[in-house]
């Protein structure tokens, strides 16, 4: 092999790892680039139950932004070393050289041509490759140059490919819908407002409190719209956001029927009644005290009741007026409930007395 094949064969590797290089920063700058804008446009989705508007100005941001690299970074680039040959980035990386690689690229254009051809190619190409030889490529384009962007390249498309494939539900979902939106349907789940306590019914002059959560997005917030009987006109307010990653809103001190639902990024919910009723009030409590023989103690009736003093093993019948029949209704001492049995506007159960605890009476309302 002539020398001046063996520089020939020298600048043709230093071309080719520069392409390398050029080629493996271009994918980094693709990927990472693809990532961050992927990862940027699904937030906004979520936040926004994945618009449409949005959705399509992402996509066409991404591919602008990626086609805007290509050419900035690949095209642009191997075009002009191509045409060039890489002389003048062979003598930026390699300054030993002192401009014998590109007077030997200029000399070496004519060399077809008999009569332009110059007697001195050989001898700079000896004295070019004399240079060659103290100038390893591999020092001049060091590895991890080429090393570290593949393995950014191969670190943001793992992560990227991670979302689309694994990643939480309504990320994975809006990486898919981002890519692959415009061609495949139902790439997206269902949006959609889920509210407790959904229909029911509330006491008159009683609170209400509402939670509502997202399912298919992320949104940062919510409005409830209220429209109270005997108006015309629906009521609107902002929504708390609560710690169960929902939301959350009380209607103080109901007193007329309502009709309420809920919106969040453009999705709303199911339209929900709400019913105000009058509960059964308690008027009076009387206790009835039965003492175990042993205390020679004669039955003790309290009326008005309130707590309940006595020793172990007394019976105390507990009995409960209000202003309306009351039905099922249970005596719940320390957990364990006690049937009430109700005549008229009162009801009473008999309990027996054996720890200190509490006692409350509770009913069934509208079912529940």
């Amino acid at each position: 092999m002539t020398v001046q094949s063996q520089l020939e064969s020298y600048l043709s590797e230093f071309r080719r790892r520069l392409r390398t290089l050029i080629v493996a920063r271009g994918a980094a700058a693709l990927s990472v680039a693809a990532l961050v804008v992927t990862l940027g446009a699904v937030y906004l989705g979520t936040r926004q139950a994945f618009a449409n508007d949005l959705m399509v100005a992402a996509r066409l941001v991404l591919v602008l932004i990626l086609v805007g690299l290509v050419v900035a970074l690949l095209a642009i680039p191997l075009r002009s070393l191509r045409r060039s040959e890489g002389v003048a980035d062979i003598e930026r990386r390699a300054p030993d050289f002192d401009g014998r690689v590109e007077t030997y690229h200029g000399l070496s254009k004519t060399a077809d041509d008999p009569e332009q051809r110059s007697p001195f190619l050989g001898l700079l190409a000896e004295d070019t490759m004399k240079v060659a030889r103290k100038v390893p490529i591999a020092l001049k384009i060091k590895s991890w140059e080429i090393s570290t962007p593949a393995a950014l390249t191969t670190v943001a498309m793992a992560a990227l490919l991670w979302f689309a494939a694994f990643g939480p539900d309504n990320w994975r979902y809006g990486v898919r819908h981002l890519w692959a939106g415009w061609a495949i349907s139902d790439t997206l789940p269902p949006q959609r407002i889920v509210v407790t306590p959904g229909d029911g019914a509330v006491r008159r002059g009683g609170d209400l409190q509402i939670t509502a959560s997202a399912a298919g997005f992320d949104p940062v917030a919510a409005e409830v719209f209220a429209l109270f009987e005997g108006s015309d006109t629906w009521e609107s307010a902002p929504m708390d956001v609560s710690d169960q990653d929902g939301f959350d809103f009380s209607f103080f001190a109901v007193r007329e029927p309502l009709r309420y639902y809920v919106t969040s990024a453009g999705v709303r919910s199911e339209e929900f009644e709400i019913e105000v009723v009058d509960l059964p009030r308690v008027s009076s409590v009387r206790l009835t005290y039965e003492y175990p023989q042993w205390t020679q103690l004669e039955t003790l009736t309290e009326d008005p009741g309130y707590d309940i003093r006595a020793v172990a093993g007394t019976a105390v019948e507990v009995e409960i007026r209000t202003d309306q029949p009351l039905n099922d209704a249970e005596l719940v001492v320390n957990g364990e409930t006690l049937t009430m049995a109700p005549d008229g506007m009162a009801a009473t159960a008999t309990l027996e007395v054996s720890e200190e605890g509490e006692y409350y009476v509770t009913t069934l309302f509208n079912g529940a």
